[in-house]
């Protein structure tokens, strides 16, 4: 399902009310000013705090970042031991990608501190 956007919106409303043709070629600046406030009124953006499905996504490909990481460590450690080396050297960039994403998937779950309110 495609998403309307603004400007399908606006052009509805002109469609649907013809009185708005005449007015936007009489004082275009004017009407179409109009028109968009109406439009932003009843199309309110959606918060960042309130956007589930973006924070949803974000989880989970953090989720899987850190599982694909974990994964990789598993491997780099049966190779170790199938090779019998002493210690297992791990990819710098494979402790910096597991690193990254479990500090952002830990910032996305933590609790937001309230602010608290003023004594009146």
């Amino acid at each position: 399902m495609e998403q309307e956007r603004s400007v399908d919106i606006l052009m509805s409303k002109i469609k649907d009310e013809p009185s708005y043709v005449e007015d936007i070629r009489q004082n275009p600046i004017q009407t179409l000013q109009k028109l968009s406030e109406e439009v932003k009124l009843s199309n309110p953006i959606i918060p960042a705090s309130q956007d589930k499905f973006t924070y949803r996504i974000a989880v989970s490909v953090l989720s899987l970042v850190v599982l694909i990481v974990v994964g990789c460590v598993a491997v780099v450690i049966m190779i170790a031991a199938i090779e019998k080396t002493a210690e297992p050297e791990f990819p710098d960039i494979l402790v910096a990608i597991g690193s990254t994403a479990l500090g952002a998937l830990a910032g996305l779950l933590a609790p937001i501190a309230q602010q608290p309110t003023p004594v009146k």
